[in-house]
């Protein structure tokens, strides 16, 4: 089975029903995935967010965070990939939380699953990076 990063934009998909949630589980149902440590954290962060907005309960928000666990992920530790999310972060001016998904598809010659059409349009022009990043609806679609 082929293994390919994740980030939040698919992880929410898979826990709570949004846009695409369908298309975000067939994709993690076909692959190994793999994540920083950070994901948790980053999901946490954009649950609570939601959650202020009263975009979703607290409870309904919490049950996706502890679901979170429930996922296949291979958890790897951020502390390894802050170099050279540093070095991609200054390359392509992303915040360094999005910059350790990229670093760890770099490191690990994989590819990167994101519905963030904002990152993808980051790493235009530069090609140096030799990371594969897939948007969900077109590696659906």
């Amino acid at each position: 089975m082929q293994s390919l990063v994740i980030d939040p934009s698919i992880a929410l998909k898979c826990l709570l029903p949004e846009a695409d949630s369908e298309q975000a589980l067939q994709a993690i149902d076909r692959h190994a995935l793999q994540a920083p440590e950070w994901l948790a954290a980053e999901c946490a962060e954009i649950l609570a967010y939601r959650v202020r907005r009263g975009e979703i309960d607290r409870e309904r928000a919490a049950d996706a965070l502890a679901d979170l666990e429930l996922l296949p992920i291979s958890w790897v530790g951020d502390f390894q990939l802050v170099g050279p999310a540093f070095d991609i972060a200054v390359e392509i001016g992303r915040p360094i939380q999005d910059c350790l998904y990229l670093a760890l598809a770099v490191e690990r010659n994989l590819q990167l699953l994101t519905a963030d059409r904002s990152l993808l349009e980051a790493l235009d022009g530069h090609p140096q990076l030799f990371v594969r990043v897939d948007l969900l609806d077109e590696l659906i679609g």
